[in-house]
Parts: structure tokens; C-alpha cells; sequence
């Protein structure tokens, strides 16, 4: 039997039953129990039938109506029949339930009533306590355990009852609605502090403090290509060719007065005065960038011709490199062999000036 009552117990207690109380609802309470009454009665203890109706007047307190009847005896005499009689109490009861959402619901019960017994009437205060579980929303059952003290005798009994409950109607109670909470919009981030909201940069990453248009991108007031902040030659006239840093830009070539004797690449000390004039031209104009172009005259083939032409521009360059301290980045030696001519390869005196060393210069300057 305890294999079956046992799993069927535990089955009941885990059923989810919302048994959130409801204002106005409206329970009736059959119950049978047992009364133990005062020894100066001078009546035996005996069994209770009853009956209470129970309103809710909120989640937490009930208004309750009881009724019950006791059948008893008087005390050591069972002789003859006369000596079984019934009592009757009726009143009215508060109870306070403390967990009105639970499915278990514990509660305080006191209040006042009436006893009609065979010789007279009591005035009735009750105490006590019960607990109310549910077995579906509508369908409970209850125990209670109720002090009376009678106010006319000094007398007290005491009532320990079990009920089966069924409660209908009410209104759930309402609760308050949260207050709605207001959406917080992040305001859009503007990662390079231009002015100009991330959404609508077309530029990130400005450097600070520059100034910047409506998209966020740099000024270039000029027009001339190079942002503000890098210009370092401002206003020049719209449709001026400028470098990298705004100025003016012209494109020279220089030839170089190096000659270099046949079928080598070694430059003689005499030349040292043109190597220094280009040394100079590099130091006063910081930015400029060279292209040191190397010739050969047409005897030997062109495969030598070329690695000549090359080492002779490389020759040039680490002039201006260990000599002038110019730094190599801005030098790019090309070696075109016999490709670029500036006299006749039938004369001696024409050879002589096709074995050259030209400068191609990149300048520019502020006006």
C-alpha cells in the first residue's frame, strides 16, 4: 500500500497549482473533527460536524461564518439514553492567511460566537490556527486548531477539525504594471573628436585639431590636393602643380661634368666639385628625390653596357651618400647603358660624352 500512497503523494505535491488568492472570492467548508471540552462542564469529549463559509476581503484577510454540532454525554454516566445530548456554537471568526500566492496557505484564526448547551448559553472568544492546501484551484483541503474560552463561565474547549473546501468566484487581484522605463539611446560615438559623428565621418581618424568639413574629411582650402595640416606652401593658384607638401613643383634634369674613362665605373677626384653642387642643391631642398641615371657609349654589348651604366650611377650616389651625408632613400640610381646617346658612337670625342652620369631632380619650393 505505502508503494502506491507514497509515488501518489508525491505526484499531487509537484502539480503546479496557481492558487493565487482572489478578492471576493467565496469558500464553503464542510469539516468533521473533535471537541474536548472543559472538565467543570462535566461533559465527555465528542464528535464535530460543521459547516463555515469564508469570504475574502483581501489576499490576506477572510471574513468567516461557522456553524457545528457536538454530540456528547454528561461525564461517568452512560446509564440510559437521557444523558446523550448535542451542543451548538456559531459566530463569526477573522482569519489572516500569510501566504495568500502559495499553494500552501498557513492562517491565524480569532473572533467570537455563541454555545448553546443544554442549560444555557456561552459567550465565546476563539483563537487559533489552520492551514489551507490546495489540490486544484477551486478544490482545498484544511486543518484547524481552535482555543474557546467561554466569558460567562470561565470555561475552555478546545476543536481540532479536518475539512474539504470548494472555493468559487472573485476577481484576481491587479496588480501594479510596472512603470514603463524609457529607452536610452546611446548618443553616436565620435572616435577622432572632429565634430563630426562616426556615422557620418568619411574620414576617421583626422589627427586632433585639424579642421574638418561637414563629413568629417580635412580642409584643403587651396585646392591644390594637399589637406591644410600638410600644406606647407598655402594659397597657391588653383590648377598649380604642387608636391606632397603643396608647393610648386618643377622637374629638372642635370647633367652631371663626370667623365668616366673606358669600361669603368671609378670617379676621379677633380669631379668632386659637381658631386658637392649636387650634394648642396639636395641639402637646401630636404624633400627632393633624384633619379641618378648612368650612360655608357656603344662599344661592348649591351648586357655589359648596362651593369656599367648602373654601377657608375651607384658610384654617384655613394659619393653623396658617405661624403654629404645625404640619405640614400632619396636617391635611386638607373643604369640605361648605351640606350640614351647625346653624341655620335663613331667619333672618340662622341663616346666621351655618352660615358655621363645625368641627375633627374624633383624640386620644389615655397613661393
Amino acid at each position: 500500500m505505502k508503494r502506491i500512497l507514497l509515488p501518489l503523494s508525491a505526484a499531487v505535491l509537484a502539480t503546479q497549482v496557481h492558487a493565487e488568492a482572489k478578492v471576493g472570492s467565496v469558500t464553503i467548508n464542510p469539516f468533521a473533527g473533535y471537541t474536548v471540552s472543559d472538565s467543570k462542564r462535566e461533559l465527555n469529549d465528542g464528535v464535530t460536524y460543521g459547516l463555515n463559509g469564508e469570504y475574502r476581503l483581501t489576499p490576506n484577510w477572510a471574513a468567516q461564518l461557522y456553524y457545528n454540532e457536538t454530540g456528547t454525554e454528561i461525564t461517568g454516566d452512560s446509564s440510559t439514553s437521557d444523558n446523550y445530548y448535542d451542543f451548538k456554537k456559531y459566530g463569526f471568526n477573522a482569519l489572516y492567511y500569510f501566504m495568500p500566492e502559495s499553494r500552501l496557505q498557513p492562517y491565524l484564526v480569532m473572533g467570537a460566537g455563541n454555545g448553546e448547551y443544554e442549560s444555557d448559553n456561552d459567550t465565546q472568544l476563539n483563537l487559533g490556527a489552520g492551514a489551507r492546501f490546495f489540490v486544484t484551484k477551486a478544490l482545498s483541503v484544511n486543518g484547524e486548531l481552535i482555543a474557546s474560552h467561554s466569558t460567562d463561565d470561565d470555561y475552555d474547549d478546545g476543536l481540532v477539525s479536518l475539512g474539504v473546501a470548494y472555493t468559487f468566484g472573485g476577481k484576481d487581484e491587479k496588480k501594479p504594471e510596472p512603470a514603463p522605463v524609457a529607452a536610452v539611446v546611446a548618443a553616436p560615438l565620435d572616435s577622432d573628436g572632429d565634430g563630426v559623428v562616426d556615422p557620418n565621418d568619411k574620414c576617421p581618424g583626422t589627427p586632433a585639431g585639424v579642421k574638418v568639413d561637414a563629413t568629417g574629411c580635412e580642409l584643403d582650402s587651396d585646392a591644390d590636393g594637399v589637406v591644410d595640416s600638410k600644406d606647407a606652401c598655402p594659397g597657391t593658384p588653383a590648377g598649380t602643380a604642387v608636391d606632397e607638401t603643396g608647393c610648386r613643383f618643377q622637374k629638372e634634369s642635370v647633367e652631371l661634368q663626370i667623365q668616366f674613362p673606358t669600361n669603368s665605373a671609378e670617379i676621379a677626384e677633380q669631379y668632386q666639385s659637381e658631386i658637392k653642387k649636387l650634394a648642396d642643391f639636395l641639402v637646401k631642398y630636404p624633400a627632393v628625390a633624384i633619379n641618378i641615371e648612368g650612360h655608357t657609349d656603344a662599344q661592348g654589348s649591351n648586357e655589359f653596357n648596362k651593369q656599367l651604366s648602373q654601377k657608375r650611377a651607384e658610384s654617384v650616389k655613394a659619393q653623396l651618400v658617405t661624403r654629404y651625408g645625404i640619405n640614400a632613400n632619396r636617391i635611386n640610381p638607373i643604369g640605361f647603358g648605351e640606350e640614351k646617346p647625346v653624341a655620335s658612337n663613331d667619333t672618340a670625342e662622341g663616346r666621351k660624352q655618352n660615358r655621363r652620369v645625368v641627375a633627374v631632380i624633383s624640386a620644389s619650393y615655397k613661393e
